[in-house]
């Protein structure tokens, strides 16, 4: 590149000249622009392979927060999850329990007489319906006041088939003398029959007594809701 140089007045040496030129930049012109054309050409190669670099490194970055984002709810996705099946497992747990509580474990018992009066032999002395299917496991009687001697106080439960009483017993519940359950009874009872569908119609009947003195008949029917 040619070197750039003020125009020499009248009266000045090419000593003064120069020192002066160079004082006020003229003599290093020529240098400077060839520093801005390096400066524009680096600018010109630097900031394209910048602008390259940074496209680049922002879109990793969104591919590393899209993976971080994907991987967060996978891992709350597999806790709601596993706190959902933890959450139904008591939900039904507790139902279970309170299933059994109302009676869905056992049904009863249901009273036969009241606490006080003597019962005596007789067919009926209560009937009701069942609200649900149910699968009998055990049917138990239980006495508020225990006769004393005579013979066995023996207890039936029968289920209305349409057209008649039918015993659901094979050996009907007995209370020995002076007992108050028939869970301890010398005979126990077998059942004969172990289903009963919604709606069942069933009857408590009182088929022996002793000498008259018990009291308060109670009976439970266990089993459970067919699933």
């Amino acid at each position: 590149m040619t070197r750039l140089t003020a125009a020499k007045p009248d009266g000045y040496n090419s000593d003064d000249y120069n020192q002066t030129s160079n004082k006020l930049g003229f003599g290093n012109f020529g240098h400077k622009l060839n520093f801005f054309a390096a400066i524009r050409d680096l600018v010109n190669v630097v900031l394209p392979w910048f602008v390259t670099t940074f496209e680049t490194l922002a879109d990793g970055a969104q591919t590393a927060i899209s993976d971080a984002v994907a991987a967060a709810e996978t891992v709350i996705s597999g806790s709601v999850t596993a706190a959902d099946e933890s959450a139904t497992a008591a939900e039904d747990a507790a139902n279970s329990a309170l299933q059994s509580k109302l009676g869905i474990g056992y049904y009863g018992p249901v009273a036969a007489s009241d606490e006080t009066t003597p019962i005596i032999v007789g067919n009926g002395k209560v009937t009701f319906r069942m609200p649900y299917a149910y699968q009998l496991s055990e049917i138990r009687a239980a006495l508020n006041v225990p006769q004393t001697s005579g013979a066995v106080f023996t207890v039936d439960v029968k289920r209305w088939n349409g057209a008649t009483w039918v015993s659901i017993f094979s050996t009907p519940l007995t209370f020995d003398n002076g007992e108050r359950t028939t869970a301890s009874a010398a005979v126990p009872a077998v059942l004969g029959t172990t289903t009963l569908a919604d709606d069942d119609e069933l009857r408590i009947d009182v088929t022996q007594v002793g000498d008259g003195t018990a009291k308060g008949l109670k009976v439970l029917l266990k089993g459970a809701v067919p699933a």
